[in-house]
């Protein structure tokens, strides 16, 4: 039974007084992120034999924010002239 893509989603959570994060994943894009960095489900939701929901730990350092990188027409064009000399 596949989640239609408005089911699919990502919920993180983290108290203060604890060093790891909880996460309840739905998203198969973000289920593959986590095995490919390693990281296996402590426990799995499932309905009829299939399953829909991975819950993981993840520790509070394998998680960060970052603001948005905002580049200048100027610095895009730079940056594209690298990439173009590197592929060559």
């Amino acid at each position: 039974m596949a989640l239609s893509r408005s089911e699919q989603e990502i919920s993180i959570v983290k108290s203060a007084n604890e060093k790891e994060f909880s996460l309840y994943v739905t998203d198969p894009k973000f289920v593959r992120k986590m095995k490919r960095i390693g990281v296996d489900p402590y426990k799995q939701e499932k309905i009829d034999d299939d399953t829909y929901g991975y819950f993981y730990k993840l520790d509070e350092k394998q998680i960060s924010f970052r603001k948005k990188r905002v580049l200048s027409e100027e610095q895009k064009e730079i940056l594209s002239y690298r990439m173009k000399n590197i592929r060559k």
